[in-house]
């Protein structure tokens, strides 16, 4: 019958093509042979899903935005970024409050348009097939780690919006006074501060060894640093002299430097200075007579350093000082009579010295002394309780 001839027909054909002319299965290389073999899928366990592998990944980012604890974290430290980002220009550009508002308002701008890129991109991978091109893979899969980057780094970039409201806010002076400072955001031995311990004073710290070179032609270009903090024991008095430009300054700290009393004299250009920290360094107080010269002094820290009683002398010539700092030094009882004089003094540490209960009657008379620190000396609980008498309204910490 036709059909059943047509069926063999076919049938030969189907066969020459399995087994060609010449080749039988016994002729056949290994090579052939495992060509023809059936690929069995992997294990369950150990089958690779990208696509479920990025949308765990932006339900990770999705977090961020919809949990409130983890949203309310997100939104402090990208917080935290912006107000790091806009501290130069709190000593740079002296901003006005109007200013000041427009620039937090534009950082908020772009905290919230990451929260809204990233709440789009979650709800188009969560509509995702199982199977999709290697193009929109990888397309979804930068877009997340770029906005993983920005929730790392802070959306403040070129593109953001703080970047053009500082073009459109800041004035063609301020703008380059900006530029200038943020040179210093990447170099580890520059750092913008705004510390607490000086409110309202940001400003710079500087390690390094010494004021030559590259960092002394940095230094010199910001005459209007309100407060610099220089860390290094190669800093000298000589050093000093390259200070005389930055008259603005209101906090100083040498620190475990090398400054001297003579180095003191030095300083007496910074007459707006109204902190300085001298801590651990050479200066015993003969130098002190030099203060003289700093009329808006109101802070004096000399930490574990040489100063003795004599050097005390020279401070009633400081009028506005408010708080001293003798922690560690080699002062006694004589010496406390130096600080009697001073008609605005506040807070006196005199921790880790050797004073005793006589010395405490110098401090009787001090009616602006609000906080004392006596701690480790040979001041005893009936010389506290003798001072409290006097001065009923004192914080004693011993």
């Amino acid at each position: 019958m036709r059909s059943g001839g047509c069926l063999r027909f076919f049938i030969a054909i189907a066969l020459a093509l399995i087994h060609p002319a010449g080749i039988t299965a016994d002729d056949r290389g290994d090579d052939d042979y495992e060509a023809l073999q059936v690929v069995e899928p992997a294990d369950e366990e150990n089958w690779a899903d990208p696509v479920g592998d990025l949308k765990d990944k932006l339900a990770g980012l999705m977090a961020h935005c919809t949990d409130e604890t983890e949203l309310q974290n997100t939104q402090d430290r990208l917080g935290a970024i912006l107000r790091r980002k806009l501290a130069p220009l709190e000593w740079t550009c002296e901003l006005t409050e109007t200013q000041r508002k427009r620039l937090h308002l534009a950082g908020r701008g772009d905290v919230q348009r990451l929260v809204n890129r990233i709440t789009v991109l979650h709800a188009r991978g969560a509509t995702l097939p199982k199977l999709i091109t290697d193009e929109t893979f990888c397309k979804l899969n930068d877009e997340a780690d770029e906005l993983q980057s920005l929730l790392d780094a802070g959306p403040f970039g070129d593109d953001s919006l703080l970047s053009k409201a500082l073009q459109h806010t800041l004035t063609a002076d301020q703008f380059a006074r900006f530029e200038e400072v943020s040179q210093f955001e990447h170099r580890e031995d520059w750092q913008v501060v705004a510390a607490a311990d000086a409110p309202g004073i940001p400003g710079l710290r500087v390690s390094t060894d010494s004021l030559h070179d590259e960092t002394l032609k940095l230094l010199l270009k910001f005459t209007f640093l309100r407060r610099l903090t220089l860390g290094g024991s190669e800093v000298c008095d000589d050093d000093l002299d390259h200070l005389q430009e930055l008259t603005r300054l209101e906090f100083l700290d040498l620190s475990r430097s090398s400054v001297t009393d003579d180095g003191l004299w030095r300083l007496r250009f910074l007459t707006s200075l109204r902190i300085l920290r001298l801590d651990n360094t050479l200066v015993s107080g003969e130098g002190f007579r030099h203060l003289q010269l700093l009329p808006n002094l109101e802070e004096l820290s000399v930490v574990e350093s040489s100063v003795m009683d004599d050097g005390l002398v020279h401070l009633p010539g400081l009028k506005k000082l408010q708080s001293v700092n003798l922690h560690n030094t080699l002062i006694t009882d004589a010496g406390l009579a130096h600080l009697s004089s001073l008609p605005l003094l506040k807070r006196v540490n005199l921790e880790n010295t050797d004073l005793t209960d006589s010395g405490l009657r110098h401090l009787r008379t001090i009616k602006t002394l609000e906080l004392l620190d006596c701690s480790e000396t040979n001041i005893t609980p009936s010389g506290i309780a003798m001072l409290n008498r006097w001065r009923p309204g004192l914080i004693v910490n011993r």
